[in-house]
C-alpha cells in the first residue's frame, strides 16, 4: 500500500488525525507517514496489533512455563493411558516394575497412534498425516527420561534395556521421515504446537504442584 493511500486510510483515525492535520502540505504528510511506516517495519508490529500483542504477552506471563520433567511426564501419562486404556490421574506415579515392563511394541503403537491416527498402521503402506517425525523424537526422549535402564540399548533376546532405543522404534521414526521427504506426511510447522490434550495435561500437572507447594508453606 502506498504512503498516499495510508494517509487517506488513517486520516480520521484518532491516533493520527491530529498529527496529520498539523501538516500543511502533502509532502509534510508523506514525510511524517513514512516515519510511522519505518517504525512499524522496525517493530514488526502494526500499532493496531500492539494492544492485542500486549494482552497475549500479559496472559502468557500469568501462565507458568512447564518444566522439562513436567512436559515429559505428560507424555508418559499419555503413553500409559493409551496402552492400558485407562485415563491415569495427572499425579499418578508409575512404579519401576511398570516402567521396566514397557516393550518396543507399546511405544510403537503409541507413536503410530500419534503419527498415523491408528496404532495398528502399516508403516510401509499408510501415510503419517497426523504427526511429524520431530514429535515422535520428542516422545522418544520424554519416555526415555523415565526408563530405569535408559542408557542401555534394547536387548530383544533378554527383553530388557531401554525400549525407546530399539530397532523397531528407530525404524518407525525413519519411515515417518521418509514419508515427509516425499510430501506424504503431516505438514511442517516452524514452531511445534503442543497438542490440546498434552497442553491441558501439562498445565494440570503444573497447577497441581503449585497447589502442593502453597499448601506446604501455610
Amino acid at each position: 500500500m502506498s504512503v498516499r493511500r495510508l494517509i487517506l486510510k488513517y486520516k480520521y483515525h484518532p491516533e493520527y488525525h491530529g498529527e496529520l492535520r498539523k501538516k500543511n502540505s502533502m509532502h509534510e504528510k508523506i514525510t511524517w507517514m513514512s516515519g510511522i511506516i519505518h517504525c512499524w517495519t522496525k517493530k514488526q508490529t502494526h500499532p493496531h496489533q500492539q494492544h492485542n500483542a500486549n494482552e497475549r504477552h500479559d496472559r502468557n506471563k500469568q501462565m507458568p512455563t512447564p518444566t522439562k520433567e513436567q512436559r515429559y511426564k505428560a507424555i508418559l501419562i499419555s503413553l500409559f493411558s493409551h496402552k492400558d486404556e485407562i485415563q491415569y490421574a495427572k499425579d499418578h506415579e508409575f512404579t519401576e516394575a511398570e516402567l521396566t515392563a514397557l516393550v518396543p511394541g507399546d511405544i510403537c503403537r503409541f507413536m503410530k497412534w500419534k503419527a498415523y491416527g491408528n496404532p495398528d498402521a502399516n508403516i510401509e503402506m499408510d501415510n503419517p498425516t497426523e504427526g511429524r517425525s520431530s514429535a515422535l523424537e520428542f516422545y522418544k526422549k520424554a519416555i526415555s527420561f523415565f526408563i530405569p535402564m535408559r542408557n542401555a540399548t534394547w536387548n530383544p533376546t533378554m527383553s530388557c534395556g531401554n525400549p525407546t532405543r530399539s530397532v523397531q522404534v528407530n525404524e518407525l521414526i525413519k519411515k515417518v521421515k521418509k514419508k515427509e521427504v516425499r510430501r506424504q506426511g503431516a505438514p511442517s510447522q516452524a514452531r511445534r504446537e503442543m497438542e490440546e490434550a498434552e497442553f491441558l495435561q501439562t498445565n494440570e500437572l503444573l497447577n497441581g504442584e503449585q497447589a502442593i507447594r502453597k499448601g506446604g508453606s501455610e
